[in-house]
């Protein structure tokens, strides 16, 4: 039990509600924080609606500002005031007067803001950057594309402690944002220790009509090019002239429509490899299909430090992704895994070839997730995301 709990009460704000990286770790973070502290007081401010919704309404009194995109489309300071959805769950405002009145009489110890992409919410708000963390997980490629210069520029006016995950991150705030490097801190993600349904896992191999004996290559994220769905397939091409047994590339959570838009399903099939390659959109239940994966393959261009790699070395699969492409290559190569060249497609094939016919492939798999738990279990992050909130444990 925490000794200041009864006084603690924080603001998270989530840039949407999606079933992705950023809004699934502060759910992890949010949950580990309530059971710990059960009398702290949390209320969370969600940009953009999504299918977690209902999962952070259990953790706390929730605001959902709209369903408008966060990216060019901007959500400016008058918007959100006047685009306020209110439901059962939601903060309980019959008047609905505007969020920066509402919000600045909340007395919030600490406001935690995840993502780069919360700043048109901080400049309503306007609380004072004392008590604001920001939790950055982007690099520049992402923050170039879903940022403009002012919507940037809050994150920096209103934020006076940045945390980040990786030290590419952190050197990218370094570098390129003027943040002094006593004002960022390290804060590693928890990844909480999660079962796996035999015969969940055994309905999806029934589900995707693979066989007992099929070498599963895997991989995961959105359409958008930085996640490099287009280079999983060009590995599987090269795959295919190398391995001679059945083998699928699984992909999970891409938008077949986006990337038949994009032409990579054309690709895919003018390439025939589609026997071989199979694509599902986001799913409810991803640790599942993680669990038949016999490989993970992180195809990213650039991605700050994926959770889907952590949830996969979790789960003991062997990880391989490209150099220079973000944190995981770094965490993939100091838990004794595999690391190519940048996208070096033909060095990424011969990479899967190398676990797929290596006898101890087991082996990497067991140090990706004993080299996770040492960085990302409970007892690793959660004190450190609790010392920066502010909670100190009773003695």
């Amino acid at each position: 039990m925490n000794s200041q709990s009864t006084s603690v009460k924080i603001l998270f704000i989530t840039h949407d509600a999606s079933r992705t990286g950023a809004p699934i770790l502060l759910l992890h973070f949010i949950n580990a924080l309530k059971k710990r502290n059960p009398t702290i007081i949390t209320d969370i401010i969600i940009a953009r609606d999504g299918p977690l919704t209902a999962a952070f309404a259990m953790e706390g009194r929730v605001l959902v500002l709209g369903t408008q995109k966060m990216g060019r489309v901007h959500i400016l300071a008058n918007k959100i005031k006047r685009r306020l959805g209110w439901g059962a769950s939601f903060f309980n405002a019959p008047d609905k007067q505007s969020i920066l009145q509402f919000i600045a009489k909340q007395g919030y110890t600490t406001v935690f803001s995840n993502t780069i992409l919360n700043g048109p919410v901080l400049d309503v708000i306007k609380i004072g950057k004392e008590k604001v963390i920001s939790y950055i997980h982007e690099l520049p490629g992402l923050i170039r594309s879903l940022t403009t210069p002012a919507t940037l520029g809050h994150i920096f006016k209103y934020t006076g402690r940045f945390c980040v995950p990786s030290d590419a991150v952190s050197k990218n705030l370094l570098q390129n944002h003027a943040v002094k490097q006593s004002d960022i801190s390290l804060l590693k993600y928890y990844i909480p220790a999660t079962g796996t349904d035999q015969t969940e896992i055994k309905s999806i191999r029934t589900k995707l009509n693979i066989s007992n004996g099929t070498l599963i290559i895997g991989g995961a994220g959105t359409s958008e090019s930085r996640k490099g769905i287009d280079l999983f397939i060009q590995t599987a091409l090269q795959f295919k002239k190398l391995y001679h047994k059945p083998f699928i590339f699984l992909w999970v959570g891409a938008d077949k429509k986006t990337l038949f838009e994009q032409g990579i399903l054309q690709d895919a099939e003018k390439a025939g490899i589609t026997r071989q390659l199979i694509i599902e959109e986001p799913v409810n239940n991803p640790e599942d299909y993680i669990s038949i994966m016999d490989i993970f393959l992180l195809s990213s261009r650039e991605d700050a430090y994926p959770l889907v790699v952590l949830e996969a070395a979790m789960q003991e699969k062997p990880l391989i992704c490209f150099d220079h492409s973000g944190g995981a290559a770094a965490f993939i190569r100091e838990a004794g895994n595999l690391v190519v060249p940048y996208l070096d497609v033909e060095a990424m094939a011969t990479g899967v070839l190398s676990l797929a016919e290596n006898e101890d492939r087991l082996l990497f798999g067991r140090k990706a997730k004993a080299y996770c738990q040492q960085l990302h279990s409970e007892e690793a992050t959660m004190p450190v995301f609790e010392e920066l909130l502010n909670i100190r444990q009773a003695e």
